[in-house]
């Protein structure tokens, strides 16, 4: 949409140059873009990780609104040509997102460990353009009883990987829209703490046993305005969390440089 004093109009490409959409170009655009939301949230529910029970599991993907069936064509990309790109935070002490892909039936994955015949931390990458990253959050139950969630280890994994996954969509010339989805299962009786050990943001601890919200973005904000998605994904969990917002950022949408 483009805004130009109280006039607000929708642009579509024609004869190379741009036009007002009609009405009903309007109204097919959104339908189509409604539809396409509705489909990502079957394919999510369908292809993300199983869950486990007893451990707090995060798991971050990004879904492709519209695309192929072969959006990263295993003809055409190596395993390692995705290893090789990279997200990356400066405030996080991962240093790279993944390593080590290797094939799997219907794309790629990297596990790099195992703990109790559980994959302790995993990148999915489908073919159809699924992406998911899934990490155990190893809480911290300290003396006094309560289950301490690390709101900047999530933050930390966030920018990480929401990059990493633009930068993959970016190598395969997909620039459209995506959804993303976080989910956080078996949080019942947490409360939010920025690290393990520091102080508690809530007393009160979390009453449901999940958490999950997504939201649309564009490929190019996932590679270049990571941190503003990141924020909004941490209000919303900080808000059922109980408090206004996530107060590991400024109110400017940066980074608190004390946490």
């Amino acid at each position: 949409m483009v805004t130009l004093g109280k006039d607000c109009r929708y642009y579509i490409r024609r004869n190379f140059q741009s036009e007002p959409m009609t009405e009903d170009e309007v109204r097919t655009a959104y339908s189509r873009v409604s539809r396409a939301k509705k489909m990502a949230d079957e394919i999510y529910r369908s292809l993300r990780f199983p869950i486990w029970e007893g451990t707090c599991i995060t798991s971050l993907a990004v879904i492709p609104l519209f695309g192929s069936e072969y959006l990263i064509d295993p003809r055409r990309v190596a395993p390692g040509d995705l290893s090789k790109l990279n997200g990356t935070s400066p405030y996080s002490t991962l240093t790279q997102a993944v390593s080590r892909l290797e094939r799997y039936p219907g794309g790629y994955e990297e596990q790099l460990s195992h703990q109790s015949e559980r994959t302790t931390r995993a990148t999915c990458i489908l073919v159809s353009g699924f992406l998911e990253h899934i990490h155990p959050l190893h809480l911290v139950k300290p003396d006094e009883g309560k289950i301490r969630l690390p709101a900047k280890l999530l933050i930390d994994i966030c920018h990480m990987y929401l990059q990493y996954f633009g930068e993959v969509y970016s190598f395969v010339g997909y620039h459209g829209p995506v959804q993303v989805y976080l989910t956080l299962e078996n949080t019942k009786g947490t409360v939010l703490s920025v690290n393990p050990g520091s102080w508690l943001v809530d007393e009160q601890p979390f009453p449901e046993t999940a958490f999950s919200h997504s939201m649309n973005t564009y490929v190019d904000d996932l590679r270049y305005n990571t941190l503003s998605i990141v924020q909004e994904l941490m209000d919303y969990l900080w808000i059922a969390y109980g408090q206004e917002r996530c107060f590991c950022f400024t109110e400017d949408g940066s980074r608190e440089p004390r946490l």
